[in-house]
């Protein structure tokens, strides 16, 4: 029923008129229930969510919609089960962080080897759509071919005092606190870039704050 609402909602839109659309699922999402049975099945709640995703996809592609639109599937977290040993071989820290991404309707496709983070998603769309863009601390653009990231940071959900950061030499693990916010672990990060990543995570702290700030007296204005 999403997918069809979001198709027929799409064929609805004037040709001239540009849009962005996000469409949420939850069919993959506790209780995992099985949408065809309505029985708790973690497998089929995960094949069931994948088909009519397919399916969504197929029916973009039938409409023409790729020929001037573009479609982003991502993920906003790893599967929420501990670490299997395969991953934590493979990826080590950096598995907790990962996360699928298929961007469909531009460019050529294929697997992107670039370091990437879900912040940099708005100045990539920016970028797209103006040819040009501007980001700030490590933020950088999927569609330009010479920005590449060089660290990913990854707020601990359980734990948001506690920062990953991932970056090609190695990874380390930050703790918030204030003045004395530091790396507790860090596993081949150079100094001079583990330096760096502590000065942006304290630029983002304090436009952060600055933001909120604006944000209630905004709220106390309209009061």
């Amino acid at each position: 029923t999403l997918y069809a609402h979001t198709l027929d909602w799409i064929n609805k839109r004037p040709a001239d008129q540009p849009w962005m659309l996000t469409v949420m699922t939850v069919s993959s999402h506790q209780p995992f229930l099985d949408p065809e049975t309505l029985k708790p099945d973690i497998e089929n709640a995960f094949r069931y969510a994948d088909k009519q995703a397919a399916q969504f996809v197929q029916n973009l592609r039938n409409s023409g919609y790729f020929d001037d639109g573009m479609l982003l599937i991502v993920g906003d977290h790893r599967s929420m089960t501990p670490l299997t040993s395969a991953e934590e071989d493979k990826f080590g820290r950096a598995a907790l962080s990962r996360v699928p991404m298929i961007l469909m309707g531009y460019g050529s496709t294929g697997v992107h080897q670039g370091t990437f983070q879900q912040a940099d998603l708005l100045p990539s769309f920016k970028h797209w759509l103006s040819d040009e863009y501007c980001y700030r601390g490590r933020m950088v653009s999927l569609f330009s071919p010479e920005s590449r990231g060089d660290c990913a940071l990854h707020i601990r959900g359980a734990r948001p005092s506690l920062i990953d950061v991932n970056c090609p030499d190695g990874n380390g693990l930050v703790e918030l606190n204030g003045d004395n916010t530091r790396f507790i672990e860090n596993a081949g990060i150079p100094e001079d870039q583990a330096a760096d990543v502590l000065r942006v995570i304290a630029r983002e702290r304090l436009a952060g704050e600055k933001r909120h700030q604006a944000h209630m007296r905004r709220l106390d204005d309209s009061k």
